[in-house]
């Protein structure tokens, strides 16, 4: 590309970053300008792996899997963490239910019924 001349200084938008990058790819260690456009660390992550050797290429696929895995299981923690609070909140909703009605005076069975709690449970409140 002969006519994208200008030096890493003098780039200014994405296209002179590009016409730049794409210019200067073979002597460049780094790709510039990751800083100002999140796409190029996705390009900078491509050439990095472009370069490795077939074992370093399996490690890093490992590496990925164990991240993915590790995620995977904090967020399946997470919702059994949120399922379990959730059955919480209504069990008490219930039993502040079946207090006020056992404080009003309601019938035992009555509550019961409209609780879904067992008879013990609203004797011992």
């Amino acid at each position: 590309m002969p006519l994208a001349i200008k030096t890493e200084a003098e780039c200014e938008n994405n296209f002179d970053y590009w016409m730049y990058i794409l210019n200067n790819m073979e002597n460049l260690k780094d790709i510039p300008f990751t800083d100002k456009n999140p796409v190029l660390v996705d390009l900078e992550n491509a050439a990095t792996r472009l370069g490795m050797t077939y074992d370093e290429e399996v490690a890093y696929q490992r590496s990925l899997k164990r991240m993915w895995d590790y995620d995977a299981g904090l967020w399946s923690a997470k919702q059994e963490g949120l399922e379990e609070g959730m059955k919480e909140g209504r069990k008490k909703e219930k039993l502040t239910m079946a207090m006020n009605l056992k404080s009003l005076g309601v019938d035992i069975e009555t509550i019961v019924q409209a609780s879904g709690l067992s008879k013990e449970e609203i004797e011992k409140l």
